[in-house]
């Protein structure tokens, strides 16, 4: 018999007033997996992570764990670990003491506080400074407190609201390491939550991508960037060319005079569409005359980020296209120069238009 996923959301709706926050959502979280719920501002992801915590209750649907429906079981009897952007840490703790709580709380005897404090900070690096106060230690450190904190119970599950938010990005990216890291070691369930899309993509095994409410697309992180199902998709996830066209018969028309064919098999209505073109599949310069679309163009714009660089080219008044190229070639291409540009159908993806 198949265990039950760790977390399942079956048609969960929460509304606040006249706000639709989470709209008949799925989820099914396996267990032991790193899930990201990612999506902008408002899209109803950390409110959907407060249903699972049960610090907000459902409208409607179900909210499963293990198998068992929990909707009307209080947070404090869920058994999930939880870290807030704010991390909520008691300043007037010291680190063992802000460690300890969650044990304390449940009653537990001075050996297992003791031991269970000693093996979560030395999971998190933190070992020898269980007397130091909460001001003493840098944002790095005490994000590393408040996960030993949420740890240290061994909840099957740990819920993480943009944890990283509040860090500069050298430290974020530290910290996505440390995750990954302690995700490995503990085998718990992580549900993280984030609006950085990077993050989301780096450290997670499953991503579900938010937007008004609702689910977009969930699976992995490699089946969302390479094949996304909605134009929001391919925008949010990674960086696109984003064209809009027109379907008539077996080809898209773009403005000015071009067209696309549309790959065999996809099944779109003889109506607007957008056009979804990464600019890694992007070629400019002599090699784009060999790709199965080539235009001319005239480069509008080159922006250098080191190892790579994003090249801008105006193929006409409504068209431009921008490619990925390697940092060392950018210089190659001169501002206003003609250039040849082009790609491949295979990984290019339409969509209909979809409104509201």
């Amino acid at each position: 018999m198949t265990e039950p996923p760790d977390i399942e959301l079956v048609g969960v709706t929460k509304r606040f007033k006249d706000t639709l926050a989470v709209d008949n959502v799925d989820l099914r979280v396996p267990r032991g997996a790193f899930y990201s719920l990612l999506g902008p501002s408002g899209c109803g992801k950390t409110t959907t992570l407060r249903i699972i915590a049960g610090l907000e209750s459902a409208d409607g649907g179900e909210v499963r764990l293990r198998g068992r429906r929990v909707n009307e079981v209080p947070p404090y009897k869920r058994n999930l670990g939880m870290v807030f952007q704010g991390l909520a840490l008691f300043p007037h703790l010291n680190v063992f003491e802000n460690v300890a709580y969650g044990l304390r709380v449940r009653r537990a005897s001075q050996r297992r506080i003791r031991q269970r404090v000693k093996d979560s900070l030395g999971l998190v690096g933190l070992s020898g400074l269980e007397r130091r106060r909460i001001g003493q230690l840098s944002g790095g450190q005490q994000q590393r407190v408040a996960l030993a904190r949420a740890l240290v119970t061994e909840p099957p599950v740990l819920l993480l609201d943009e944890p990283l938010g509040a860090l500069d990005l050298k430290l974020r990216l530290q910290m996505q390491i440390e995750l990954k890291r302690l995700h490995r070691q503990v085998g718990t369930t992580f549900v993280f939550v984030t609006h950085d899309q990077g993050e989301a993509m780096a450290m997670s095994d499953r991503v579900a991508v938010m937007s008004c409410g609702r689910v977009e697309q969930e699976g992995p992180p490699e089946a969302i960037y390479y094949h996304p199902e909605t134009s929001f998709v391919a925008d949010f996830i990674g960086e696109t060319n984003l064209l809009e066209g027109v379907k008539k018969e077996a080809s898209v028309d773009l403005p000015g005079d071009l067209s696309l064919r549309v790959p065999e098999g996809l099944d779109l209505p003889q109506a607007p569409v957008v056009v979804s073109i990464r600019p890694e599949h992007v070629t400019v310069g002599d090699a784009a005359r060999s790709r199965e679309v080539h235009w001319i163009g005239t480069v509008e714009e080159s922006i250098f980020r080191g190892t790579t660089a994003l090249v801008a080219v105006r193929v006409n008044e409504q068209l431009r296209l921008t490619a990925l190229v390697d940092g060392k070639s950018a210089a190659r291409f001169s501002l206003g120069a003609p250039v040849d540009i082009g790609f491949d159908m295979d990984p290019v993806r339409m969509f209909p238009v979809t409104r509201g």
